[in-house]
C-alpha cells in the first residue's frame, strides 16, 4: 500500500494538457501494437476523454474494465492499485463499505490518477487487457516516457 502511495506522490504533474495525453496514449498504443497485445487505454481529464485506443484484439469487456477502473480513481482520488491494497482485494467492500456498485467500480490495478501538484486529481489514465499489475506498470512506463521527453 505504501508503494502505491509513493508512486502517486512521485508521479504528479505541474500541468496536464491534451498533448501530454497524446504522448502517453501513443506510448501505450505503440507498445500494444509492437507486442501484439489485446489491450486498450483511456485518458480522461477535467470531465472529458482526451485519448482512447483499443487494439484489434481488445474486447468490449476491456473497455468496460477501463470505465470501472477510471470510476474508482475519480471517486477515491487514488490509483486503483492503492484502493485494491486498501480493501485487501475484497471487491465486496466497494459495495458494503462505500456503497459503490461493482458493475460500475473496480479496484483492480490499471487505473492511475492524473494529479496536479497543489491542485489535486483532475483525471485518470487507465489500461486494461494484461495482468492487472502489468496494466499498472505500463501506465508508469508511459508517464516516465512523457517526463523524460
Amino acid at each position: 500500500m505504501e508503494n502505491a502511495l509513493k508512486l502517486e506522490e512521485q508521479y504528479q504533474f505541474t500541468r496536464f494538457k491534451s498533448k501530454d495525453a497524446l504522448v502517453i496514449g501513443n506510448f501505450i498504443s505503440n507498445y500494444a501494437i509492437e507486442n501484439d497485445l489485446a489491450i486498450c487505454t483511456d485518458i480522461f481529464s477535467n470531465g472529458k476523454q482526451l485519448f482512447h485506443f483499443s487494439s484489434d484484439k481488445c474486447t468490449v469487456d476491456n473497455d468496460n474494465w477501463l470505465r470501472r477502473k477510471r470510476n474508482v480513481v475519480l471517486h477515491f482520488n487514488h490509483s486503483s492499485q492503492f484502493i485494491n491494497r486498501k480493501i485487501k482485494g475484497d471487491m465486496t467492500l466497494l459495495q458494503s463499505k462505500y456503497g459503490l456498485d461493482c458493475k460500475d467500480y473496480s479496484a483492480i490495478d490499471g487505473g492511475f490518477p492524473i494529479t496536479i501538484k497543489n491542485v489535486g486529481v483532475i483525471g485518470a489514465i487507465c489500461v486494461s487487457g494484461m495482468l492487472p499489475n502489468e496494466d499498472h506498470d505500463l501506465i508508469i512506463k508511459a508517464i516516465d516516457f512523457l517526463l523524460e521527453n
